[in-house]
């Protein structure tokens, strides 16, 4: 899969949602940024997060029956409504679209929680996706501290995100739980 195929998936499956396309390709040239300071394969960045939300407005049960058919019941019953896309994302991408480059797929799988010892593909995924300049809440620190310190952009993204969650007394899936404790131990402590 490369950018242009990327981008005809993008377009196939997003056009109509005018915000979550412009999401989507911001996300695209934040990552492309990231990639370059980090020194990681410019490509593969772009098209993980060109696609990273393709099934963002899919019905939760046929997003959940899609994840199925590729992850476990247990991974895909850990999942909330709002983070289901990114398995039956990467599920989409496998079954229909013979994409199976880890290095495209983790980063979409995990755009959503995180999850302890990212790549660095990952992280930049996970972080580009808060931190893109159309999001509509305040995220301007974190992108400049991904620039810096993608460890501490990570962590600092997960903690904004818990903080919203507990908030909303929403519940805070797993690996996003076990994503800060580790992201912490490995920054020594930083809270």
């Amino acid at each position: 899969m490369n950018q242009e195929q990327a981008r005809i998936l993008l377009d196939k499956y997003l056009l109509e949602h005018p915000t979550r396309h412009r999401h989507s390709l911001e996300t695209a040239i934040l990552s492309s940024s990231l990639a370059q300071v980090y020194q990681v394969d410019f490509e593969k960045a772009i098209v993980a997060a060109l696609l990273h939300d393709i099934t963002k407005f899919m019905p939760y049960e046929e997003a959940k029956s899609l994840a199925l058919s590729y992850y476990s019941l247990e991974d895909v019953m850990n999942r909330s409504k709002d983070t289901i896309h990114a398995l039956s994302c990467v599920a989409l991408l496998r079954k229909e679209y013979h994409v199976d480059d880890i290095e495209i797929l983790g980063p979409i799988e995990q755009h959503t929680t995180g999850k302890a010892s990212m790549t660095t593909l990952e992280k930049i995924l996970f972080v580009a996706d808060y931190a893109e300049p159309s999001r509509p809440f305040p995220n301007q620190l974190i992108r400049e501290l991904a620039f810096v310190d993608l460890d501490k952009a990570v962590l600092e993204s997960l903690l904004v995100t818990k903080q919203y969650l507990e908030k909303h007394h929403i519940a805070i899936e797993s690996s996003s739980i076990q994503a800060i404790s580790y992201y912490q131990k490995r920054l020594g402590g930083i809270q």
